[in-house]
């Protein structure tokens, strides 16, 4: 299983589009920094538990850009947990897209 690390905005992105053909079930995704504006499009969110990929949204990062993160759509996990995500994953890889 792989952790991606989403750090730029995934909405309205080609190159995000792209990128979700490289996921396999089981797979986690972390939006961090600008991707938390995945919050925006949850529908990015529903198209990923389709394929049965576990997805969260970093609060610092929602908190820090204003957002709101009430939607019950998203994990919505801290930094101590993502720590966790990173000992249970095999792999990290960061994406700028």
């Amino acid at each position: 299983m792989i952790l991606h690390n989403i750090t730029a905005n995934p909405v309205n992105s080609s190159a995000f589009s792209q990128l979700t053909k490289r996921f396999a079930k089981g797979d986690t995704l972390l939006f961090s920094q600008d991707g938390v504006y995945v919050v925006l499009a949850p529908s990015i969110l529903t198209d990923l538990a389709n394929a049965e990929i576990h997805t969260f949204v970093l609060q610092e990062d929602i908190q820090a850009r204003g957002l709101a993160s009430s939607n019950s759509s998203f994990n919505v996990i801290n930094y101590p947990k993502w720590v966790e995500l990173t000992l249970i994953c095999s792999n990290m890889i960061s994406w700028k897209i």
